[in-house]
């Protein structure tokens, strides 16, 4: 029997019923009205609990070479296409991580998303960063999805070599893949067994594409198809698209514009959220965590938003603060059986809600979204709200609000 461990996501298609969702549901509609109001505040009287309530320098510490290769891999989320660009059924988002040679990430894992025989690979051609996005239909009886991953490595050699190798694995995996022509594309194939799965093996420069696409029934013809119109947006992307050097990546931006201090750091021994995504991203890169990121992208281009940072909250700077209530607006819409809460004490303007389902990437059950000036800051809190709400969470709002005020 072929492998069925090539890009395994925590979520299998037997278990899509209990997915986590993002979030918001596929079909919303997100205008630009601006609804927001203005409410004067005084940071001083907010309760922010143990949180920090002034901005301070960002200086991330690296403790290996892996942190430092997560600042490349952040940068090129920008690089990745999301799924729903290329096909607008593939808006649920089931996960999203950064790639590297870490063993999780293989094999039969909970976690894992590659087959164990990749590992070799990556480990062979030195893999430098990479990033892997998961999105679907989110059927249950007519599966539909795609897991897209974009991997850096030293050099266009290594970076062909490794391609090379993948579906070498891969073809040894399953002895009955069989290669068809990607229209439009002289010279690429994408691999497949059943003309329902596929699976690409590219590489352009220092790049490799490698990406596992379902269909909802076999379909050679719609697979092929599929494959060409993610190649035509990826390898655009990849056009314009840096490596950089190695002995350099510490010399990146670290915190642009001071956006990094304007956002609620975490405290000592809090974890509320992943390390591996704290830092600047382009409003490309966070596309990927929204929840209806199709949507979301006419926002970010209308709201003017230029930069995003990531840490214990999430800020995206806009134009001016009329384009922030346009976001604000965008990121407050309720999903279908979201629950909307009582803001914060003392921020009127902030919007709170309990998500119906968990978010995939944050693993947040509940949010609040908050404005101040052109600046927007998403908190969020991860406890079940069956056991009552997170007080952690106001004074999380109220301090990340402090911030912004005092910046």
């Amino acid at each position: 029997m072929p492998s069925d461990g090539f890009f395994r996501t925590r979520w299998r298609a037997l278990l899509a019923a209990a997915s986590i969702a993002l979030l918001t549901g596929c079909g919303q509609t997100v205008d630009g009205q601006a609804t927001a109001l203005i409410a004067p505040v005084d940071p001083t009287t907010l309760e922010t609990g143990p949180y920090p309530t002034e901005p301070a320098a960002y200086e991330p510490e690296f403790d290996d070479k892996e942190q430092v290769f997560e600042i490349e891999s952040r940068r090129m989320l920008g690089y990745l296409v999301p799924p729903f660009a290329f096909d607008p059924e593939l808006s649920h988002l089931d996960r999203l991580g950064l790639v590297d040679t870490g063993e999780g990430l293989y094999g039969e894992g909970f976690n894992a998303v590659y087959p164990a025989e990749f590992k070799p690979v990556v480990d062979r051609h030195h893999l430098i960063s990479g990033v892997m996005t998961t999105r679907s239909n989110d059927s249950v009886r007519a599966l539909k999805n795609a897991v897209h991953s974009l991997l850096r490595f030293p050099s266009g050699a290594a970076a062909g070599a490794a391609a090379s190798d993948f579906a070498t694995a891969m073809h040894t995996l399953d002895p009955a893949l069989r290669k068809i022509a990607v229209p439009g594309h002289d010279g690429i194939e994408i691999s497949t067994a059943d003309d329902q799965k596929g699976y690409l093996f590219l590489a352009r420069g220092a790049f490799v594409v490698l990406t596992k696409l379902t269909m909802p029934a076999p379909d050679a013809n719609a697979l092929a198809e599929q494959a060409a119109v993610l190649l035509d947006q990826q390898l655009e992307r990849l056009e314009s698209a840096t490596a950089t050097p190695v002995d350099e990546i510490l010399d990146l931006p670290l915190d642009p514009d001071g956006i990094m201090r304007r956002t609620l750091p975490r405290l000592e021994g809090e974890y509320l959220t992943s390390d591996e995504f704290s830092g600047p991203l382009t409003p490309a890169a966070q596309l990927h965590f929204e929840r209806d990121g199709a949507a979301m992208s006419e926002v970010f281009a209308n709201a003017g938003v230029d930069l995003v940072a990531r840490n214990h909250a999430t800020v995206y700077r806009t134009r001016d603060q009329q384009s922030s209530f346009r976001l604000h607006t965008a990121l407050t819409r309720l999903d279908r059986d979201d629950e909307e809460i009582d803001p914060p004490p003392g921020l009127d303007d902030a919007r709170c809600r309990v998500l119906a389902e968990r978010d995939p990437v944050t693993d947040f059950t509940t949010v609040c979204v908050l404005l101040h000036d052109r600046y927007v800051a998403v908190v969020g809190s991860s406890e079940s709200p069956d056991h009552g709400l997170d007080p952690g969470l106001y004074q999380r709002a109220a301090a990340q609000y402090s911030i912004l005020a005092r910046s």
